[in-house]
């Protein structure tokens, strides 16, 4: 730099939060000094920290790249359903092996390879993938229900079934095992049945 006209091309410093929590920490060096001297202070530069976080985010449209359905992925990592809509829009149905590695990492989803063309994933193969596992955590789901019922179901059966046994009446097991009178009645006949 010699003349007066020699100029500088200004760079900005992002820095990109791939985290779905809400951002806590500094965003500022001032921030970080916590006191500072008042003397001091017209001395020390302040620097903004340029952040770009999944939780501010109300647009992702905004981006150019694919690095908004990245962190719209990981804003709504909770809902695979809205993960599988966010990559279903993406133009002429393919994203990056790039980008679905990182989704993979920071949403949390199984995106495949299987179909990988020249860098890209074919997105319905990797959409298909995610339903499997939509399906099986909702299959795991509905297993471990059915289990906690039928079991709720077996103890309460056992304990009716014990106390008529033990010559208790009708409306007094009712009442112990909090359940109706008709239910009850339900539960001694379909037992008398099978034995």
């Amino acid at each position: 730099m010699n003349s007066l006209f020699d100029l500088l091309i200004p760079v900005i410093t992002l820095c990109i939060c791939f985290d779905k929590k809400k951002w806590d920490a500094p965003r500022s060096l001032y921030d970080m000094f916590g006191e500072i001297d008042p003397r001091l202070a017209d001395y020390i530069n302040d620097y903004k920290l340029n952040l770009i976080t999944p939780d501010e985010i109300e647009d992702f449209s905004k981006f150019a790249s694919e690095l908004g359905a990245v962190m719209e992925s990981i804003k709504v990592s909770d809902d695979k359903e809205k993960v599988h809509d966010i990559i279903k829009t993406r133009k002429n149905g393919i994203i990056s092996d790039r980008t679905a590695d990182m989704i993979r990492t920071f949403a949390g989803t199984n995106l495949v390879e299987k179909k990988k063309t020249g860098g890209n994933i074919m997105i319905s193969t990797g959409m298909q993938e995610l339903l499997e596992d939509m399906k099986t955590e909702g299959r795991v789901e509905g297993e471990s229900i059915g289990m906690t019922k039928g079991i709720t179901k077996g103890r309460i059966e056992g304990r009716v079934l014990a106390r008529y046994e033990d010559g208790m009446s009708i409306e007094d097991i009712a009442a112990k095992c909090k359940i109706s009178v008709e239910k009850v009645k339900e539960i001694i006949a379909s037992s008398t049945v099978t034995t």
